[in-house]
């Protein structure tokens, strides 16, 4: 489900639901974004990174998912196609 953000004009914040019966394990956000993005895997850029690991808060935390940059642009493709990699592939 999309809706807009309240702090930015243009901006959109997604709201996943984790339909899981057990408890999700709070996982080291740290260590799996290292090891996602360690030297020699496809270079990715900072705005894919960051939404890759805005996902990982969300399915650790539970942290909404806000994309800061302007709808339709490069940067907001990115931090999406970021957060659904992490969400849908589990990469």
């Amino acid at each position: 489900m999309l809706t807009k953000a309240a702090p930015c004009t243009g901006c959109v914040t997604m709201t996943l639901s984790n339909n899981f019966n057990e408890k999700i394990k709070v996982m080291d956000i740290e260590k799996v974004f290292a090891e996602r993005f360690k030297t020699g895997v496809t270079r990715r850029s900072d705005e894919f990174k960051a939404g890759y690991r805005a996902s990982l808060e969300f399915e650790s935390n539970g942290v909404r998912i806000i994309n800061p940059y302007r709808i339709g642009s490069a940067q907001a493709d990115a931090f999406w196609a970021g957060a659904f990699e992490r969400r849908f592939t589990k990469n």
